[in-house]
């Protein structure tokens, strides 16, 4: 069934190409595909962990392709951190269209980095929880995701346990596999994205 899947969505790229082609648009329309979690089982996800369901790189690292011919550059591929919420900001200004100024966004247009500039990017965590039914829960299956380090807890299915929870924290750059745990030493990194998690939780 996930060949038939993958056999599925090439023809109708393929079909999509196609009617671009024929209409003109082809070399200026901005194409994008993305997919919102890992695998739903056992699948291969390199070498990392998890699946979906979970917080593990395995569970939320996807792909993320970009096709526009006129303005990229085939090949061009970039390792900074980027999510779902930094796909709008990224479409206004591939199209000119200027965010207006009462509103605030989350994201972050990474058009520059699918152009295969070399811009600063600065520093910041991307924020991902999993949970059931319509209330969040402070901890429940989150993860914090830095260019290099991951805070994580995701040991739990309904309820949060009765004490406080054991963090995990992963160097992602040397471990992007997170089988060292690192929490116990750098507790003081720890407690910078715990408290960073908090102020995001209570702003959501």
């Amino acid at each position: 069934r996930k060949f038939a899947m993958i056999e599925n969505v090439d023809q109708n790229i393929g079909r999509l190409f196609e009617r671009l082609k024929a209409s003109g648009a082809y070399e200026n329309t901005l194409v994008m595909f993305l997919v919102d979690n890992g695998p739903n089982g056992v699948r291969y996800v390199r070498e990392l962990r998890g699946a979906k369901g979970g917080v593990n790189e395995g569970g939320i690292r996807s792909p993320f392709l970009a096709h526009w011919p006129s303005v990229l550059q085939a090949g061009a591929t970039s390792d900074r951190v980027v999510a779902h919420y930094d796909v709008l900001p990224t479409v206004l200004e591939a199209t000119g269209t200027a965010i207006p100024a009462d509103l605030q966004l989350d994201g972050r247009s990474f058009l520059p980095l699918l152009r295969g500039e070399h811009v600063a990017w600065p520093e910041r965590a991307v924020y991902l929880q999993w949970h059931r039914g319509d209330v969040p829960v402070r901890y429940r299956k989150f993860a914090a995701v830095e260019q290099q380090y991951k805070l994580l807890h995701g040991d739990f299915e309904s309820e949060m346990p009765p004490s406080e929870p054991e963090f995990e924290l992963y160097d992602l750059q040397a471990d992007p596999s997170e089988l060292n745990k690192l929490a116990g030493d750098k507790p003081e990194i720890v407690a910078r994205m715990k408290r960073d998690y908090d102020a995001w939780f209570d702003d959501v």
